[in-house]
């Protein structure tokens, strides 16, 4: 679901529909997994759900028919399948669906009945879990499913359970889950009878605790509350994630600064060597992945403040990713830092100049280690009094640094 859903539901949505909206949206992707060759398995345990499967291609549901309540009226506002027929009355109840019209005047019956595709998706049954004896409605919904093979032998048949609902009335949470558990049980045995495929929404929908969305109202929504954690929304490639990293934090800035000197237009002149040439790992655009990786890698050393590098470990490097980078004080990190373009002698390494009798001088640190008739006895030089010092940081941070750091400065 991407920001553009997100604002949408915000604006057309009600209260009591703004959670059965969101989560109809994912009907999509429990749809794009599923098995539809399990009819043509004659020893198929229906009493089993919709096995997954690969993914199928859009135009697959061109061959499929959606209908029933609010809650398959989502998929038809909000979903992404151009050529999807999707055909739902907000309210309704099943025993309603031959009499209560669309607007071209067809009923819900009409729309089943004189369709022509291979695959219909029911979803049914919501509205009827206040009525006081839930096997009423699953005979009504028993005898449709009984119509339709007897006149579309040959359809498969796909019946959406009943999700759990957030508390939305005086009824607790546990007292709306164990109804729903019930009424789903019915479902269950009546697909399994009739021998028809069912797809249980709660396997998706549901956090550890059976509660949905975390616990949110629309109200919450609708004041900026909530946000998409997948919506691109930092440097149009980054992305917040699902868990409890929060991003005003030591973890937070870093990975900002990462994403803000590769992907942030004003960082062109600022961090040359990095934006258009340096990216960010496909998995670290998410910041949750990110921290994870983070807190279970830093560590402290004195006062220092600690950077993200991705140069000690391979040098050259330009991907920001858990297998090239390390975190270093950042005393160490500077020692990797190119100072710039060079003005005069470009085309030599930065602390290699050309001096007279066309010889080569270098200098490291501000002090000068002699003229070489060649630029690799310079670059040799060079390499030589960067490894010491290297190796003299580590000396002096030795019990504070991780041995995996320790050994890939003490081997650069």
């Amino acid at each position: 679901m991407n920001y553009q859903n997100y604002q949408i539901l915000a604006k057309k949505t009600k209260m009591k529909n703004f959670l059965i909206s969101i989560l109809s949206l994912l009907i999509i992707n429990v749809n794009a997994s599923t098995q539809h060759d399990c009819f043509k398995i004659n020893n198929y345990h229906y009493e089993n759900e919709v096995e997954i499967s690969e993914k199928v291609s859009d135009d697959h549901y061109d061959d499929a028919l959606f209908v029933g309540d609010s809650r398959m009226g989502a998929f038809s506002l909000y979903g992404t399948h151009e050529n999807r027929q999707v055909y739902y009355i907000e309210s309704l109840f099943l025993n309603k669906i031959d009499i209560t019209t669309l607007e071209d005047g067809d009923t819900i019956y009409d729309k089943i009945i004189n369709s022509n595709v291979n695959n219909i998706y029911l979803m049914f049954g919501l509205n009827e879990t206040g009525w006081q004896d839930y096997s009423l409605f699953v005979e009504q919904y028993d005898k449709l499913i009984k119509e339709i093979k007897q006149l579309k032998p040959d359809i498969n048949i796909y019946i959406f359970l009943l999700y759990t609902c957030y508390k939305t009335t005086a009824l607790s949470h546990e007292v709306i889950k164990e109804s729903i558990d019930k009424d789903n049980q019915l479902l269950k045995q009546m697909c399994i009878d009739n021998k028809v495929l069912y797809l249980d929404l709660n396997q998706v929908l549901l956090d550890e605790d059976g509660y949905i969305f975390k616990h949110q109202i629309y109200a919450n929504f609708k004041s900026g509350g909530i946000k998409n954690p997948y919506d691109k929304c930092i440097f149009g490639i980054g992305y917040l994630g699902e868990g409890d990293a929060q991003q005003k934090t030591q973890v937070g800035y870093c990975w900002r600064g990462m994403l803000e000197r590769c992907y942030c237009d004003r960082m062109k002149k600022i961090h040359p060597a990095y934006y258009g040439i340096s990216t960010v790992c496909e998995e670290w655009l998410n910041f949750q992945v990110f921290a994870k990786w983070y807190n279970e890698n830093v560590y402290q050393v004195g006062t220092e403040r600690m950077h993200l590098d991705k140069d000690i470990l391979f040098e050259g490097n330009k991907i920001y990713s858990p297998d090239t980078c390390l975190i270093v004080p950042q005393s160490i990190n500077e020692i990797f830092h190119s100072s710039g373009k060079k003005k005069k002698d470009a085309d030599l390494p930065y602390t290699i100049i050309r001096v007279a009798k066309g010889r080569f001088a270098v200098s490291y640190r501000g002090k000068a280690l002699g003229v070489y008739d060649t630029v690799e006895e310079a670059s040799n030089v060079y390499l030589k009094s960067k490894r010491d010092y290297i190796r003299q940081k580590v000396e002096s941070m030795e019990n504070e640094l991780p041995d995996k750091v320790k050994e890939a400065l003490l081997s650069w």
